[in-house]
């Protein structure tokens, strides 16, 4: 182990014609003939070549029967010794020659039993060149081997061949931009070792300062890229019009760095970006996952996968158009879109924001917005949704007017908000068990269904399609205006005498305009009996009446009464016969038919009266029975006939 007790202290006087001063060093031994052998037994008895970089130390230790390399990084471990098997080779290490260290990582010279070598540490034992590796330019095997130097992860050695070659040959674990400038990727000058890089191993545009490299011009595949400045400005590769490269594992463009793509770039391992990747007009990125913390911008074709990580942008401007082909897209940071485009053909998992300022976002699959975080927020937009949205967290929409395309289902935990006197269209059907909160100003139009839960806002709902009240049935209410339009359905189910758990209700605390149909169904074996009353709409003010009521068949000689007052809309059930609906059957009702006879009435009619009369059936205050008028006052019930809004089926 090293021991931080200086064995010495030594003072050096520096002597020079201005005078002299003192600089003072502390000695500290790393190892020595007091020192146990790691892995090994006893204490080393000699040293023989050493390597120093960073503060670490490597170096060829001996003791009695033992000999390896040895490092001291932080504490004194063995790299390999005579216990070590050769890699690529069989049986063990028996002697070791000069060493190098660079970052923690060693490199030495071993020999075996008829083997001789360059080999590392890096995360593990390999061989960099031994006995049976070809001599490059040359003809044979390596001979002989001394002196390997280690930086990076590149080996530079001394080697001998069969031929009668030598010379100092590198291993490239890693090529690294060299060229300290801007300058041009075909170049070979300004990468270590003046070698492009390869398919072999890992590239890395790694300068000090911000650089721009241009290129490659034509097709060039890779072993993976690293691109971002160490100490200052941005490292940034733009790759050329024309130009494809094909990065075999992974692309990291790091915080200080930024990739532009003009040509074609085929990732099959994936992109992590925490700093830019930008898209030009035509531009194409593919393979493999993008995770995005930093910024993807631009205008072209992503064939990634796209996880867009907390703290991520998505970004398209005015006159872009992003496409993302890939599928299982995930979002936890920010999609902006500012009167651009941003088209995800497949589905998208939403738990961030997701921005539409005058701009079109389209999903082409299923796209979800997560509870609490999920925000899908918007001014003056398209958004469509063409495997539909499932609303799980908030949906606002301000100032301007939005179009709205796809199945909305918005949970019991989703928000839907409308506000700004903003107009939105939804063309499809919405489905909403949470709050939709029109504020006053503004309007919704649903051209599908919208079934649930009402409008809890003072805005106006304008429902084209079906209205389908809470859930089998269920209160739905509205704070403005309702208008149901001509081509609406209104559906009610009635199950009990109950509003809300035995009958569907819809309250409106504007105007109800109706018009369209209104189809009451009878669900769980319910069977009205005479009198049965059921409030399906009650408003501040009801305007026109439902062009068509479609009404289940009750039993017996009972019939549907619809009674539309100012403020609300009844059903009743009532007895056939009852003319003038006023919930008994009498001489009324015989004078009623007499008039009415050969254009609302026939023969059949006076059967059903002579039935029932004498029959009354109990109703509400709002529809409840009046006086039988008198004889004289005959022609004037006809009148009133004429104009009620009351209609019996």
């Amino acid at each position: 182990m090293k021991t931080t007790a200086p064995l010495a202290f030594l003072t050096v006087v520096l002597c020079c014609t201005s005078g002299a001063r003192a600089v003072d060093f502390d000695i500290v031994v790393i190892a020595d003939l007091n020192t146990p052998i790691p892995g090994g037994s006893g204490n080393f008895t000699s040293f023989g070549g050493l390597s120093l970089a960073a503060g670490n130390v490597t170096f060829e230790g001996f003791g009695s029967s033992q000999t390896g390399i040895y490092t001291d990084i932080g504490a004194l471990n063995v790299v390999a010794d005579k216990n070590t098997p050769i890699p690529g080779g069989s049986g063990n290490f028996t002697s070791f020659g000069s060493s190098s260290l660079d970052n923690g990582d060693a490199a030495f010279r071993g020999t075996g039993s008829g083997q001789d070598g360059i080999y590392t540490d890096i995360g593990g034992l390999s061989v960099v060149a031994d006995l049976n590796t070809p001599i490059p330019g040359g003809t044979g095997n390596f001979i002989f081997f001394d002196n390997p130097s280690l930086d990076g992860g590149n080996v530079v050695f001394r080697g001998v061949g069969s031929g009668g070659q030598q010379g100092i040959y590198v291993r490239i674990l890693e090529h690294h931009w060299d060229g300290g400038t801007s300058g041009l990727w075909d170049d070979a000058d300004n990468w270590r070792f003046a070698a492009t890089p390869g398919q072999n191993v890992p590239s890395l545009i790694d300068p000090d300062n911000g650089v721009i490299i241009t290129g490659p011009s034509g097709i060039t595949q890779i072993h993976s890229l690293t691109i971002g400045a160490q100490q200052s400005g941005v490292a940034e590769l733009r790759l050329e019009p024309g130009g494809q490269l094909t990065v075999d594992l992974t692309l990291d463009v790091q915080a200080a760095g930024k990739l532009r793509v003009d040509g074609v770039a085929n990732v099959v391992g994936g992109v992590t970006n925490t700093g830019e990747v930008e898209l030009v007009p035509g531009a194409q990125m593919n393979g493999g996952v993008l995770g995005n913390s930093g910024v993807v911008r631009g205008d072209g074709t992503i064939g990634n996968v796209l996880q867009n990580l907390v703290g991520g942008e998505v970004r398209a401007a005015d006159g872009q158009r992003l496409l993302f082909s890939g599928a299982g897209n995930t979002s936890a940071g920010t999609i902006e879109v500012t009167d651009g485009e941003i088209e995800l053909t497949a589905d998208l998992a939403n738990s961030g924001e997701l921005q539409n300022i005058g701009g079109t976002v389209r999903i082409g699959g299923a796209a979800t917005n997560a509870a609490s975080t999920g925000l899908i927020a918007g001014r003056d937009a398209t958004l469509r949704f063409d495997g539909g949205l499932t609303n799980d967290g908030s949906l606002a929409l301000s100032f301007g007017t939005f179009d709205v395309f796809g199945d909305v289902t918005n949970s019991a935990t989703g928000v839907i908000a409308v506000a700004g006197n903003s107009q939105a269209t939804f063309y499809d059907d919405v489905a909403n068990s949470g709050v939709l909160n029109v504020v006053a100003g503004s309007t919704v139009v649903v051209f599908g269904d919208l079934t649930g839960n009402g409008n809890i806002g003072g805005g106006d709902v304008e429902a084209l399609g079906d209205l389908v009240p809470g859930a089998s049935p269920g209160l739905m209410d509205f704070g403005g205006d309702l208008l149901l339009g001509p081509l609406s359905t209104l559906e009610a189910e009635l199950q009990s005498t109950v509003p809300g758990s035995g009958f569907d209700q819809v309250n409106v605390a504007g105007n109800a305009t109706l018009t369209g149909t209104l189809d009451v169904q009878l669900i769980g074996g319910f069977t009205p009996t005479a009198g049965d009353m059921f409030e399906i709409i009650t408003a501040a003010s009801i305007l026109g009446t439902f062009a068509t009521e479609s009404l289940p068949a009750l039993t017996g000689s009972l019939e549907w009464f619809v009674n539309y007052s100012a403020t609300s809309v009844e059903l009743v059930s009532t007895f056939a016969g009852d003319f003038d609906f006023d919930g008994d059957v009498d001489g009324a009702d015989f004078l009623e038919w007499q008039q009415g006879l050969g254009t609302i009435y026939d023969a059949t009619d006076l059967d059903a009266w002579e039935a029932n009369y004498g029959a009354v059936a109990p109703l509400s205050e709002t529809s409840a029975a009046v006086p039988e008028p008198t004889t004289c006052a005959l022609a004037l019930a006809a009148l009133c006939l004429a104009m009620s809004r009351r209609r019996c089926h």
